[in-house]
């Protein structure tokens, strides 16, 4: 039991979290789904709440299945985040 803590505390000591990116958008809290053209992905997520409802509906209890069984859903989401 004791080397185990002992591990854990020296796996703790090397753990790093890296600084965040410049381009990170102050205030929001996934800033850094912010790209270079100034797109916020965020909100753009939020303005095609349905079709991102509709396609994490369809991915429900799959794994393989998912890239042939929501391709559709897919699609009409990924065309909704492209108009925005």
């Amino acid at each position: 039991m004791a080397r185990v803590a002992a591990l854990r505390s020296k796996m703790k000591s090397q753990v790093r979290v890296p600084a965040p990116p410049a381009t990170w958008q102050k205030g929001s809290r996934l800033g850094f789904w912010a790209d270079s053209s100034g797109v916020d992905v965020v909100q753009a997520l939020k303005s095609c709440k349905d079709k991102c409802r509709e396609y994490a509906e369809c991915t429900h209890e799959r794994v393989f299945s998912i890239a042939w069984a929501c391709r559709s859903e897919f699609s009409a989401l990924n065309q909704c985040l492209k108009r925005q």
